[in-house]
């Protein structure tokens, strides 16, 4: 049985660019995100900053500066098409602006989204949630 778990953001990429985007502090950075076992690497462009950040994948992941909805759900998409697992199990993360508190809200954005016509939200959703409701 797959489970797939929404959790409440708590890192903004701004706050990650200021860290990393400077070489000279990319290695403490980098120590810093790795005091979390359950990290994924991932790649995010950020206008015409391209950086290497570091996603807690239980811990949720705000793209902030990232505007478009869909492209947020594109880059969540492309985080579990790399692979991670934790336990056997592809752990999806919260969502863009979402702050969600739990589960129900998750599934409900992506819900609207999956029927907004957003591919990406759909394929987030869990197999076992009604895509039409």
């Amino acid at each position: 049985m797959e489970i797939y778990q929404f959790v409440i953001p708590l890192i903004h990429i701004s706050n990650l660019n200021v860290e990393c985007r400077d070489s000279k502090k990319k290695e403490s950075c980098e120590d810093l995100f790795y005091t979390n076992k359950y990290l994924c690497e991932i790649e995010v462009e950020d206008y015409n900053c391209h950086l290497t950040g570091y996603a807690y994948f239980t811990g949720g992941f705000d793209f902030g500066v990232i505007k478009n909805d869909y492209l947020a759900l594109s880059y969540f998409k492309k985080l579990c098409d790399k692979g991670h697992e934790v336990s056997d199990t592809c752990f999806y993360t919260g969502l863009i602006y979402g702050n969600f508190k739990d589960y129900q809200n998750a599934i409900f954005y992506l819900k609207n989204a999956c029927n907004a016509g957003m591919t990406a939200a759909c394929e987030l959703l869990p197999p076992t949630i009604n895509k039409s409701n």
